[in-house]
């Protein structure tokens, strides 16, 4: 074989070996600066609050031109009063309902009443491997749109849902907040491989994130999810006017559309869980335990359904000419399961605070007042359970 030859063989193996190199490294093909700005777009700050005045901020992220975002459920959690989300380019959109959640994933995916997504975040299915650099973009103490950037330093199992059961977390070292909680990480692809899930306090530089696998389990709920936009947006508007005349005091008018919920959505938990509020408010207890029992079936997660059926059953009792400890008893269980749902709820420590104080238990009480006031954001509960100790002539250190 020629010099020649041998030469142009050469160059051919060089170039092959410099393309594939270059083709296989997506860090260096994509700059920061440029990556960011492609994908910035995306991202949302969540506004939400609840019917008590509690509020919360957190982020999210588009996930099609539709108008779906993603975000953690604890960032919305009993806040479908009102839920808005704020663009890159400032604007307000309210959401319109939630098309999914899953407690245990911590996920919920939420539809905006905006016409179209400014863009929007394809999220992989697949693992990162560890030492893979990310960004994550969120809103850290309010501060919209911010960056920060890391690597993921470890594919952990973690505990998860009610029976702890072990699910695959991602480590990263990107640093996060409070507000961070739903935003996106993002890798050098332009992918969501994850969703901000919580970070360690005291720790350095550790957060973790819900895999885009699971993520994407959640999107899957939602496409199931057979009624049209029409009928979701109808279901809202009836349970926000049931939940208006509930709080009017007009228990009567509230129950019976909480019935034309049952009627036209029986699957839906929301109809049942406003009749036993409307019932509970007429002090129809044993109707009131019906309704929550109902919900639960429809949705055996939601914390607040299985506290409230907690307060029906002790009030049912504490009525009753023929008082049965065993009741008490399941009242309480009652609320320790709304704890084991979700243990930042303020209201099953009230319920718990509120009926030890009432059969005489002033102790526990004290100690279940202690946990409402940390849990307690608004102060409202804490200071409402504070003026039933004042009636009942019990002072606590520090109030």
């Amino acid at each position: 074989m020629s010099i020649q030859a041998l030469k142009s063989i050469l160059r051919y193996l060089v170039l092959t070996f410099l393309a594939g190199f270059f083709l296989s490294q997506p860090i260096l093909a994509q700059d920061l600066v440029q990556l960011v700005k492609q994908v910035r777009p995306a991202t949302v700050k969540i506004y939400s609050s609840s019917v008590t005045g509690e509020k919360s901020l957190g982020s999210g992220f588009f996930i099609n031109d539709k108008g779906e975002v993603v975000t953690n459920y604890h960032v919305i959690k009993y806040k479908t009063h009102d839920i808005e989300v704020e663009t890159d380019n400032k604007k307000l959109y309210p959401v319109k309902y939630i098309i999914a959640s899953d407690v245990n994933a911590d996920i919920a995916i939420l539809k905006v009443n905006i016409p179209r997504s400014p863009a929007f975040l394809k999220i992989s299915g697949k693992l990162p491997e560890v030492g893979e650099r990310i960004i994550v973009l969120g809103s850290p103490k309010g501060l919209a749109q911010t960056v920060s950037e890391g690597i993921v330093s470890a594919i952990r199992d973690i505990p998860a849902g009610l029976n702890q059961i072990q699910e695959k977390g991602i480590q990263i070292t990107a640093p996060i907040s409070p507000g961070s909680s739903g935003g996106p990480v993002i890798n050098f692809q332009g992918e969501a491989i994850g969703v901000v899930k919580t970070y360690m306090p005291g720790g350095e530089n550790l957060g973790l994130a819900i895999p885009g696998s699971r993520v994407l389990q959640v999107v899957e709920l939602g496409k199931k999810n057979i009624m049209t936009d029409r009928d979701m947006e109808k279901l809202e508007e009836m349970v926000r006017r049931a939940r208006k005349l509930d709080n009017d005091g007009n228990y009567e008018e509230a129950l019976k559309i909480a019935k034309e919920i049952i009627n036209q959505y029986p699957t839906d938990f929301r109809g049942y869980f406003r009749a036993g509020m409307a019932s509970s408010g007429m002090n129809k207890f044993s109707e009131a335990e019906t309704y929550y029992r109902k919900a639960i079936d429809r949705n055996p997660t939601h914390s607040n359904a299985h506290n409230n059926l907690g307060l029906a059953l002790f009030f049912k009792e504490k009525t009753s000419s023929n008082t049965s400890k065993n009741k008490f008893n399941e009242a309480f269980q009652c609320w320790e399961r709304s704890i084991q749902l979700d243990q930042s709820n303020p209201h099953p420590y009230f319920s718990m605070a509120f009926a030890t104080l009432q059969l005489g238990d002033v102790k526990t009480s004290v100690k279940y007042a202690m946990m409402l006031r940390q849990y307690d954001t608004s102060g409202k509960l804490y200071q409402s359970l504070m003026e039933e100790f004042k009636r009942k002539g019990v002072s606590i250190k520090g109030n």
